[in-house]
């Protein structure tokens, strides 16, 4: 029997793997994947946007190159009325420009976005402060032990984050 090519394999070279959409002024997290890795990261783009998107209007997200897609930039666009700032260099290098439109955007006009996408850096703020304030070792052995203490890592921030603001 055939199994699915894409199915994640259980290996001893995988590790737990954290997506994450926030905020950036608040580092607040919106929504969050918790799974095993290495991963490609495009694949969790549409489900995070479409939860973060029911807590809160997003008029810009910033993503690293790992989540540039056409069908992402759609969605973003299409969907939920986002502008998706991501550099359209994922992939295999190329002079050739990309041939879809929001990735042809991306990479012709990228000094227009580049001031903006200089705040992507406060997702790293975000997955800092979850480190170093509640441990980056997981107890659990198991991997869906490992997700869901992950998940409740990152449930328990946000409540400090809140907590100080009070």
């Amino acid at each position: 029997m055939e199994s699915d090519p894409r199915a994640k394999k259980n290996k001893k070279s995988t590790f737990p793997k954290l997506t994450v959409l926030c905020d950036c002024l608040s580092h607040l997290t919106l929504s969050f994947h918790a799974d095993r890795g290495p991963w490609p990261d495009y694949e969790y783009l549409k489900p995070l946007l479409d939860h973060a998107a029911e807590l809160a209007r997003i008029g810009r997200l910033l993503c690293d190159a790992g989540y540039d897609s056409e069908p992402n930039h759609l969605h973003a666009r299409g969907q939920h009325g986002t502008v998706a700032i991501m550099p359209a260099t994922s992939g295999r290098p190329s002079r050739q420009l990309p041939k879809a439109k929001h990735r042809r955007r991306m990479k012709t006009q990228w000094e227009r976005y580049k001031k903006r996408y200089g705040q992507r850096w406060q997702v790293e703020t975000t997955i800092s402060m979850l480190k170093r304030l509640l441990g980056s070792a997981l107890r659990a052995r198991h991997h869906w032990s490992r997700c869901r203490e992950i998940l409740l890592r990152v449930i328990t921030l946000n409540v400090m984050i809140l907590a100080a603001t009070i």
